[in-house]
C-alpha cells in the first residue's frame, strides 16, 4: 500500500512541476492530498509493528531533529516554487524505492530492544549492525 501510496504522490508532484493547467493542479493537489490521508494511518500502524516500544520515544525524537533542520533550510533559502516541487518528488521516489525493498532485518532490531530498557540498548552498535546490512535501508 504505501508503494503505491509514493507512486501516486510522486507523480501528483511531477504533474505540478510540468504544468500549468489549473485543472491539473488541483486534480494533482486533490490526489496528494488523498495520499497523505492514506500515508498518515499507514505509518502510524506499521511504525507500531516495528519499532520497539522502548526505543519508539528515543528514535522519534532523534529523526526529528534532522527534520526540522531541513525545514529551517528550506525556510532560509529563495528555492524556486518548481525546483521546490522536483525535490521534493526526488525524495518520495527515494521514499518509494526504500519501501520496495525487502524488510530489513527488522526482527533483529526487535529483539535488541524489546524488554528493555532504552538506556541499556547499545543504539550505536544496533546502527553499525544494520548499516552492515544495507547502508540507511539496512538501518530501518
Amino acid at each position: 500500500m504505501l508503494a503505491a501510496v509514493f507512486t501516486l504522490s510522486a507523480l501528483s508532484y511531477g504533474v505540478v512541476v510540468h504544468t500549468v493547467s489549473p485543472v491539473l493542479l488541483l486534480a494533482s493537489f486533490v490526489l496528494f492530498e488523498l495520499c497523505v490521508g492514506v500515508y498518515l494511518p499507514a505509518m502510524g500502524m506499521l511504525k507500531g509493528k516495528v519499532v520497539p516500544e522502548a526505543c519508539r520515544s528515543m528514535l522519534y525524537n532523534t529523526f526529528r531533529v534532522p527534520l526540522n533542520a531541513l525545514v529551517v533550510l528550506a525556510l532560509l533559502t529563495d528555492i524556486p516554487v518548481r525546483v521546490g516541487f522536483a525535490m521534493t518528488t526526488g525524495i518520495l521516489l527515494v521514499c518509494l524505492l526504500l519501501v520496495l525493498q525487502p524488510a530489513f532485518g527488522i526482527a533483529k532490531a526487535k529483539k535488541a530492544c524489546v524488554g528493555r530498557d532504552v538506556r541499556d540498548v547499545d543504539m550505536e552498535s544496533l546502527g553499525n549492525r544494520a548499516w552492515d546490512r544495507g547502508g540507511w535501508a539496512g538501518m530501518f
